[in-house]
């Protein structure tokens, strides 16, 4: 799979991922649910004129909705949030981004997935237990060092939850074709917690889709303010 998606930041491949899930809430019979749409798309940080990274993320409430766009183009980072705009320079080269690439070691996160033959190639499923579990496959994702603080922190964060939120449910599997391309998958996660005689449900369910036949998404800058 590190080999075929090398092959494709050669070749210059958009890589498109798109989420659609929805989030619910529940306590004392009342549910409250939130549509959640993302897409992240990404290519060769040589590119000049487009974004090499853009990020959009939506989701509503009771009648408001909230929408964030973000991308990386040209040394500088651009973000929308609800139509409030700002940019700032982000310097980047293709030799810091494939450093940072490298430093991860996504083998150790992989391994804690089962592999199942298809008919189409290959499912790679992941359940845990606890959100203690959900901590150590954190800490498999890489010693990339820009992230090794966030990682820390989040996985503190899991160990923190473990105390105090029972986890009823953490799925993810990922379809994978015969010529190793992740195509798509599914996250599925249900915890409940209970504080003062009152039990609350948290539930997500997300559908992933991955693509690279898609074309990069590209933001009006005409426009922008520093």
């Amino acid at each position: 799979m590190a080999k075929v998606q090398a092959k494709q930041m050669k070749s210059e491949a958009v890589q498109s991922v798109a989420m659609t899930g929805q989030l619910k809430m529940t306590t004392q019979g009342m549910t409250l649910e939130f549509p959640m749409d993302l897409i992240i798309q990404t290519q060769p940080a040589e590119k000049q004129g487009e974004p090499v990274v853009y990020f959009s993320f939506t989701t509503s409430f009771m009648g408001q909705s909230m929408d964030m766009k973000y991308c990386v183009q040209d040394q500088m980072m651009y973000s929308e949030v609800n139509g409030e705009r700002s940019s700032q320079p982000y310097a980047y080269t293709p030799e810091t981004i494939q450093e940072l690439q490298q430093n991860r070691n996504m083998e150790k996160m992989v391994n804690a997935f089962s592999v199942k033959k298809t008919g189409t190639g290959y499912e790679l499923i992941y359940e845990a237990q606890s959100f203690a579990e959900l901590a150590d496959l954190l800490g498999a994702l890489g010693d990339a060092e820009p992230d090794l603080d966030a990682l820390q922190e989040l996985q503190q964060q899991f160990e923190m939850i473990d105390q105090t939120v029972a986890l009823n449910e953490w799925k993810m599997s990922f379809q994978v074709s015969k010529d190793y391309q992740m195509t798509g998958g599914l996250i599925v996660v249900d915890a409940t917690s209970e504080e003062e005689g009152m039990t609350m449900n948290f539930s997500v369910e997300i559908n992933v889709s991955v693509r690279t036949d898609q074309p990069m998404t590209t933001m009006d800058l005409s426009a922008w303010a520093m």
